[in-house]
């Protein structure tokens, strides 16, 4: 029987709370960051390997799971190591929408150890799922992309799905989730199109691929990574946007796994009236990030 670690040997000992954070990517390494800026505290951050910008970092503690989107798997790792962390508060956060997706689904199974400031899933299938986003923007009378949703999983008439459509398109999954369960060659986390050809053989990746949820076709927006804009909003409990920061996108990522993130960006002033619908956001209780296109 594995020996319980005293009080002086467990992790993040001596922290009025445990940041714990799955995911070893840049924006784990920003949340360890800011819990060291806003507390002086260390984050143990849960991650499939030990490696970019989180493999030397003074802040962060580590723990090596063989999957984050495994759900049986992540709810027997995060109960056991649980028992290894100090503070009896410990607050669990996720760092992409595919893990947060996951972690929505099984909340239930660990808010007994943990606070976990998700939504339930189906909210957040609702808000994230880039499908309802075009409706959303109609309904509110905000500018976008022509947009296309096409049924990978039916393989609906590709043809007159493109009738709406110019070439270039750009084509991205609806379900990030699904998506990244998925491996291809030449897979992107958003791809282009030139013309038909290159669309239905994307289709066809996609599907050989066992991809059978949604794929979002948009007319391309002419414009450099300059062009971009992001508000952040800070969401409470209730529905309230506490605080806002809107900025001008410097450059974009365009690693194909990465590609239309933004890498590096700086506050932009604003006079523009932000509209949301009321109630858009309720019980979300954390941070989104909507892109102005």
């Amino acid at each position: 029987m594995p020996k319980t670690p005293s009080a002086a040997d467990r992790l993040l000992a001596g922290q009025e709370f445990a940041p714990v954070v799955l995911g070893g990517d840049r924006l784990g390494y920003s949340l360890a960051r800011s819990f060291d800026l806003g507390y002086g505290y260390r984050t143990l951050v849960v991650s499939t390997m030990l490696g970019g910008p989180i493999a030397h970092s003074s802040l962060i503690d580590h723990h090596i799971v063989p999957s984050l989107q495994d759900p049986e798997g992540l709810v027997t790792e995060l109960r056991a190591l649980a028992t290894r962390i100090g503070p009896e508060k410990k607050l669990l956060l996720a760092t992409t929408d595919h893990v947060v997706s996951v972690l929505a689904r099984i909340k239930h199974r660990l808010e007994d150890l943990y606070v976990i400031p998700y939504a339930e899933p189906e909210l957040i299938d609702r808000l994230s799922r880039k499908e309802n986003f075009a409706d959303l923007c109609a309904e509110l009378d905000i500018p976008h992309p022509q947009t296309v949703v096409y049924d990978v999983g039916e393989r609906s008439d590709l043809t007159r799905a493109m009738a709406a459509l110019t070439f270039p398109v750009i084509a991205k999954p609806s379900n990030a989730e699904a998506y990244a369960a998925v491996t291809f060659p030449g897979k992107k986390k958003v791809h282009s199109a030139a013309d038909a050809a290159e669309l239905r053989a994307l289709i066809d990746a996609l599907h050989g691929a066992g991809y059978r949820d949604k794929f979002i076709l948009q007319d391309v927006i002419p414009g450099d990574d300059q062009g971009m804009r992001l508000l952040t909003c800070y969401v409470d409990k209730q529905g309230q946007v506490k605080f806002a920061a809107y900025g001008r996108v410097l450059l974009e990522e365009h690693s194909p796994r990465r590609s239309a993130s933004p890498r590096r960006s700086s506050p932009a002033p604003t006079t523009r009236p932000w509209r949301t619908r009321p109630g858009c956001w309720s019980t979300w209780g954390g941070a989104v990030t909507p892109t102005s296109t």
